[in-house]
């Protein structure tokens, strides 16, 4: 993340944030009423990414994607592995199986297939998608560089997201279950964030904050009206056929609307709160980790149901379920708002937290790794002496 960009830094911040609280069953539930986190915010992060690419006619394929497999898909595999070991230990000296089995196919595949063979990791399916995104996107623009328009170029990934969002809802088809699914209907974000940059900043931020929301809040009210209040609300990677059938045609464009409302409302919002946040050392560590945050903040929830176990068993907690707490990290014990805050807080601060260390171990290995490399040279300069 750009550092010197402190509306995206803080947008960014506020969608990781809202990521945490989705999978805490909305314990700070921020407009969800209206903008349901799940219509938009990984949209959001694909339009964050194609924002800051800038494509140059001397661009090298071949170092950007050496860059990107080192600034994802290393560390991805890196997390992948731990969680694996992770699992593995917690079914030899626990016996509690979580996930699925642990084989090669899986170890090697299964972030391709869905990435979601671990449970605690599958918040984690969005790196291999924005890495085969970016991928995708920068074959076809040098393919294509010498007749490349950014407008045309975004109606094509339109009509290809509206066709595979028709697609997979007439055939049945979870998107869930294949990242390239997923690539194509989330494609096109990638370039609504290029013509932002390029063609559409300098006017949306002269738009009037409050205005623009009203506006965006009018259009929830007159789209919900049609369609129908609770059939705004969906979850945009996972439609349903009878969800989406009454839509008709519309039906394709419904994770593009949604999408561009949400992106379009918070990243005014995030505008609006520059002046405040802008120097928050709070919000750009946030900001600048949201990969450990998506990885890790599910592990942290689960203990928080380990801790309720134990406290369950000296105070009966009603409704809540022992075997499913520990055999599900995606089980949530939903008594009151108080319980999702705290699924909320151990998630966001126990993935920073992780966040801290893995910067401290990067920190001193980098530390290690140059002292050994000037004392190397350094007895060379002796030697040839």
């Amino acid at each position: 993340m750009n550092k010197s960009n402190k509306e995206f830094m803080i947008f960014s911040a506020i969608n990781i944030i809202f990521v945490v609280d989705a999978h805490a069953w909305t314990a700070l539930n921020l407009m969800t009423r209206y903008l349901s986190y799940n219509m938009f915010f990984m949209q959001a992060f694909i339009f964050i990414s194609g924002y800051f690419f800038v494509w140059r006619d001397d661009l090298s394929i071949t170092k950007y994607i050496v860059k990107k497999i080192k600034k994802l898909m290393i560390p991805y595999y890196v997390w992948w592995f731990l969680y694996a070991l992770f699992l593995w230990l917690l079914y030899k000296f626990a016996n509690v199986k979580i996930g699925a089995d642990i084989t090669l196919h899986n170890l090697i595949l299964g972030p391709w297939e869905g990435g979601e063979c671990w449970n605690f990791s599958n918040p984690s399916w969005f790196v291999c998608c924005l890495f085969l995104i970016q991928i995708l996107y920068i074959f076809v623009h040098y393919i294509s560089k010498r007749f490349w328009n950014d407008w045309i170029a975004l109606m094509v990934f339109i009509v290809i997201s509206v066709y595979t969002t028709n697609y997979v809802t007439v055939n049945s088809i979870i998107p869930q279950r294949c990242n390239f699914y997923r690539v194509a209907i989330l494609l096109c974000f990638y370039q609504i964030g290029v013509v932002y940059r390029k063609y559409l900043e300098k006017y949306v931020k002269k738009l009037s904050g409050i205005a623009v929301c009203i506006v965006i809040l009018a259009f929830i009210a007159i789209y919900a009206g049609i369609y129908g209040w609770n059939e705004f609300y969906f979850n945009s990677l996972s439609w349903s056929k009878a969800g989406m059938e009454q839509f008709g045609l519309m039906a394709g464009m419904r994770p593009i609307i949604t999408g561009v409302v949400g992106i379009l409302f918070w990243l005014k919002i995030s505008q609006a709160l520059v002046s405040v946040l802008e120097n928050n050392r709070f919000v750009n560590f946030i900001s600048n980790h949201t990969f450990e945050i998506m990885f890790n903040h599910i592990v942290f929830i689960w203990i928080v149901n380990l801790i309720l176990v134990k406290l369950n068993n000296k105070i009966v907690l009603a409704g809540f379920d022992m075997v499913s707490a520990i055999n599900d990290p995606w089980y949530r014990w939903c008594d009151s708002s108080w319980s999702n805050l705290m699924y909320f807080l151990a998630g966001l601060f126990g993935a920073l937290a992780v966040a801290w260390i893995s910067d401290y171990v990067k920190r001193k290995i980098r530390d290690i790794w140059d002292t050994m490399h000037r004392k190397m040279r350094n007895q060379v300069e002796v030697a040839n002496e």
